[in-house]
C-alpha cells in the first residue's frame, strides 16, 4: 500500500503505472485519466471526453450550469459568487468563499519566497513576527 502527499501525486502514480478503474461515464474498465469531484463525490474518468460528457449530463440533471469551486475544486451547482481582485469567482458554498478570501488575505501578507510546482504557485509569507505561513494558488 502506497501513501501519497496529495491527490495530484496519487493520480500521477495511477497514470504512470496504468492503474485500471471503472470510468464513471462509459462504465468500462480502463486506465485512469483523471478523478474529479462532483458535489463532493470523487468520480474516475478514462478520458477528457468522458469527463466532459459526464459534466454535461450532470449539469442537465441539476437544471443549472455547473461551476468549479475556486476553493475546493469540486464541480457543483453555484452556491456563491464573489468578485475578488477584479475577478468574478464561483464557489459551492459561502464557507468555501470565506476560506478563499482568508487565503487571499494571507497571500497579501509579506511574501518571503514563491515557487511553482505542477501548476500550483506556493507562497511562503510572514504572518506575524516569526510565524511563517504557506499560500497555494493555481490557474
Amino acid at each position: 500500500v502506497y501513501q501519497f502527499c496529495s491527490r495530484a501525486c496519487s493520480d500521477d502514480y495511477k497514470k504512470l503505472h496504468c492503474i485500471v478503474t471503472y470510468c464513471e461515464y462509459c462504465q468500462e474498465e480502463k486506465t485512469l485519466h483523471e478523478t474529479v469531484n462532483f458535489s463532493g463525490i470523487k468520480r474516475p474518468f478514462c478520458s477528457e471526453g468522458c469527463k466532459l460528457l459526464y459534466k454535461q449530463d450532470f449539469a442537465r440533471r441539476l437544471g443549472l450550469r455547473c461551476v468549479t469551486c475556486n476553493y475546493c475544486s469540486q464541480l457543483c451547482k453555484k452556491g456563491a459568487t464573489k468578485e475578488l481582485d477584479g475577478v468574478v469567482r464561483d464557489f459551492c458554498s459561502e464557507e468555501c468563499c470565506k476560506k478563499f478570501q482568508d487565503c487571499l488575505t494571507a497571500l497579501r501578507s509579506t511574501t518571503i519566497k514563491e515557487f511553482t510546482l505542477r501548476g500550483f504557485l506556493f507562497s511562503f509569507f510572514e504572518r506575524h513576527k516569526g510565524e511563517i505561513g504557506l499560500g497555494l494558488t493555481c490557474d
